[in-house]
């Protein structure tokens, strides 16, 4: 008796309805811990300094009705313009913006930035791979599943944004490989250039879709080479135009802008206050952490998809490769991530996730889409849904996970540095001067606070406090009691960071017999000293 299962199980509906589950919670998880943490610019720095700065400059830009960095020049200033233009337009509407409604502002943008990456890499994958819909869409998942890019899309901070950018470049050449296209999509990468300087990576690639279909032309004469150089540098004129119209105030303060770039290229080289190991090797790790379990699958299927280039360009030739538009297209991310990825290795030793975050979308397509190639040496439908069904069990461990991480933005109030600052509150009166390790939590209610980066004995001549706060995240990464000690045993460790030695005698001296300082409240990662 034969009875075909589909007429009682759809695979291919079950496969769809458990993807878009799993991304309705994921981002409903992220959407509803938004508002978390940013009722003031001091609550924001407990999490991170970069939002709290991000936030201070937009409403000084705001203030004065400009976009000048003033000084900022560590990246570019597209994504703040987004935000300024956004508040400016709440504002036109009534709404009162402070400090918690820019932050909030920023964290919807980069949370929209980080959806529309996952549509355009379903884009890529479905039209200008010609990839399966189930596996463009677990590629979706995927991407919208690493932790760190998670993580960084309810913040105020571009990386969603550069993402987004370097994407939509690739999706515009990739989609018609024109002229128009490629000038269209030297804008947006210069665009992402404007968001941060990674995205100079992808202006030459660009090229390469236009250059092998130049190449898989019969006439080649002067005047076609003349016209490919013109277009070659119209492209590039495109990319420095936008960017310097939404970066407008680096001409007329590029020795500044010079500055801050060498100062961040030196920076992410060398290590964030120390030099860090040079193994770079080490960068494969954090891919495979931001991957998990998925990370050999994706690493095979990319091998999958080359040995499939090889074979075509062994059995037919490198002009019969270049011939088709996917294998184009294929070929193009295959050397853009490869390129890009080797640059991280030997260059930056300073390792964060997001540093690869626009490499990290063209890693998982050309992987999944190996997949399906994988599958496609088998006629019999039920193997693509096996693949599919095994992909798509495997990257529901790494959402749930991830989902389980958004969740913790909801256990903010219960930080205990914040526990510190309200245990200040209620016992100093407002017009104590308090000096505080960055990410510390003072109450709006003081009135003169200084934040620096690690306290030593210059600073506290320098500024006279009535009170002092170190914390563990600071002062700590360079000395601080050893575990399950207390300040007062006088036994520290020194830190991992350049000039620990500062910071160890200081210690030493803020809590030895006879010192000026008493400790008024102390936890395993947090001390508060009065004078």
């Amino acid at each position: 008796m034969n009875i075909s299962i589909k007429k009682y199980i759809d695979v291919e509906r079950l496969l769809k309805i458990g993807i878009f589950l799993l991304l309705f919670l994921l981002l409903t998880g992220n959407l509803v811990t938004l508002s978390y943490g940013i009722e003031s610019l001091n609550l924001m720095r407990v999490f991170s300094g970069d939002e709290a700065s991000a936030v201070n400059r937009v409403l000084r830009n705001l203030e004065h009705n400009d976009l000048n960095p003033r000084g900022f020049y560590n990246y570019g200033y597209v994504y703040h313009t987004a935000g300024f233009y956004l508040l400016k337009t709440l504002n036109f509407f009534g709404f009162k913006v402070d400090a918690m409604l820019a932050a909030l502002a920023f964290r919807v943008l980069s949370l929209l930035f980080y959806v529309l990456s996952g549509l355009f890499v379903y884009k890529i994958f479905t039209t200008c791979f010609r990839g399966d819909k189930i596996l463009g869409l677990i590629s979706v998942l995927v991407l919208l599943s690493t932790p760190k890019l998670s993580y960084w899309s309810t913040l105020t901070h571009p990386d969603s944004l550069q993402m987004l950018l370097v994407i939509l470049a690739v999706y515009i050449v990739f989609s018609k490989h024109n002229t128009l296209h490629l000038f269209l999509g030297s804008a947006a990468a210069g665009l992402a250039f404007g968001t941060k300087y990674s995205g100079a990576f992808i202006l030459p690639f660009l090229f390469f879709p236009y250059l092998f279909g130049f190449l898989n032309t019969s006439s080649k004469n002067t005047k076609a080479w003349m016209k490919l150089l013109a277009v070659v540098l119209i492209a590039i004129l495109i990319f420095l135009s936008v960017w310097l119209l939404t970066n407008p105030y680096v001409l007329s303060n590029f020795d500044e802008f010079q500055k801050d770039f060498s100062f961040e290229r030196g920076h992410v080289s060398r290590g964030h206050g120390k030099a860090e190991e040079a193994n770079p090797f080490l960068w494969l790790v954090l891919l495979i952490e931001e991957l998990g379990f998925l990370y050999n699958i994706v690493l095979a299927g990319i091998g999958m998809v080359m040995v499939s280039l090889l074979i075509i360009n062994r059995k037919y030739g490198f002009k019969k490769l270049i011939n088709e538009s996917v294998n184009i297209n294929i070929l193009t991310l295959i050397l853009y991530g490869g390129v890009a990825f080797i640059y991280l290795m030997l260059t930056v030793n300073m390792r964060r996730p997001r540093y690869f975050f626009h490499t990290l979308p063209f890693i998982i397509i050309i992987g999944i889409y190996g997949c399906q190639k994988l599958g496609s040496l088998f006629s019999k439908k039920w193997v693509k849904h096996s693949i599919a069904a095994v992909l798509l069990v495997l990257v529901s461990f790494q959402t749930m996970n991830v989902i389980a991480q958004v969740s913790t933005a909801t256990k903010k109030y219960e930080h205990e540095y914040i526990k510190a600052g309200e245990f200040l509150a209620e016992s100093e009166n407002t017009d104590v001067k308090i000096l505080a390790d960055s990410y510390s939590y003072v109450p709006p209610k003081f009135k003169s606070v200084r934040f620096i980066w690690g306290i030593d004995e210059e600073k506290i001549k320098k500024y006279e406090p009535d009170i002092i706060i170190l914390n563990a995240r600071v002062t700590g990464k360079r000395a601080w009691k050893k575990s399950y000690s207390s300040f007062k045993n006088l036994v520290f460790r020194k830190g991992s960071l350049d000039n620990w030695g500062k910071s160890y005698r200081c210690l030493m001296k803020l809590f030895s017999p006879g010192s000026d300082w008493v400790n008024i409240y102390e936890t395993e990662n947090m001390v508060i000293l009065k004078k």
